[in-house]
């Protein structure tokens, strides 16, 4: 009996090796292999029509150093640093599309009627094609007669502010919280909200239950029950959104 059980564990490790190896090989060949070259190549210089030279630590000097002139530090790559804010400056929405998407996932875990609908309506600009979606925000920005300036025109005229709504996308200041808002958009009814109301109905019903014998009100109930259960699957979502930045 044994020996069948150790022959059955055998055959059962072979068959995980061999479904995991077409994802092995995937990885190896299209994520492993191409940033190992990409950190040899960072050490040489080379145009593809000659040969590589090794310049060992130069491209990062260019890259990340500064230099001095007339008693003034300047970048060596002043547009890398500015790529570099335009990254940070972006990431600050994360957290706010995370709190957009716990507040959707909350209310899509009540018991209400029609609760999938509403569940299938939010999730669905996720599922769409990102072309149909950046030309329907193309629209809602346009200056002329999209829906957002249209509406702050009316704003502005209804609370007799003088002034001119903006032209988002054509604007140095304000194309970056254009994307903002249209990321914030597709974010709060996305995949991290499946995941907080994944893990909102993982919550066990007794320990609401035993918060409300001990004078719990809501509030109370989701910092003390829901949020110890939420941990794990915010520091998921904050981590992929970092990477996604």
């Amino acid at each position: 009996m044994k020996r069948i059980l150790s022959k059955l564990a055998s055959n059962e490790t072979v068959a995980g090796y061999v479904f995991l190896l077409p994802n092995f090989l995937g990885f190896l060949v299209f994520t492993s292999l191409p940033v190992l070259a990409s950190l040899v190549l960072s050490f040489v210089q080379w145009d593809i029509l000659t040969p590589p030279r090794f310049v060992g630590m130069d491209n990062f000097v260019k890259l990340l150093g500064f230099h001095k002139e007339a008693g003034n530090w300047f970048a060596n790559d002043p547009l890398f640093w500015k790529y570099v804010y335009n990254t940070l400056f972006l990431m600050l929405a994360i957290p706010v599309n995370m709190v957009g998407a716990l507040v959707v996932a909350l209310v899509m875990n009540q018991k209400l009627r029609g609760i999938v609908f509403f569940r299938t309506i939010y999730f669905l600009p996720s599922v769409c094609s990102g072309v149909a979606l950046y030309m329907l925000w193309r629209w809602m920005y346009n200056p002329d007669y999209g829906l957002l300036n249209a509406f702050l025109v009316r704003a502005f005229a209804f609370f007799h502010v003088n002034a001119q709504p903006p032209a988002w996308l054509t604007s140095v200041t304000w194309a970056k919280p254009a994307f903002m808002i249209m990321g914030f958009w597709g974010a709060i009814g996305g995949m991290n909200m499946i995941l907080y109301l994944a893990a909102l109905q993982g919550v066990p019903r007794e320990l609401y239950e035993a918060a409300e014998m001990d004078g719990a009100n809501s509030w109370r109930k989701f910092w003390a029950v829901s949020m110890p259960f939420l941990s794990p699957t915010t520091f998921f979502i904050f981590i992929m959104g970092i990477i996604g930045g």
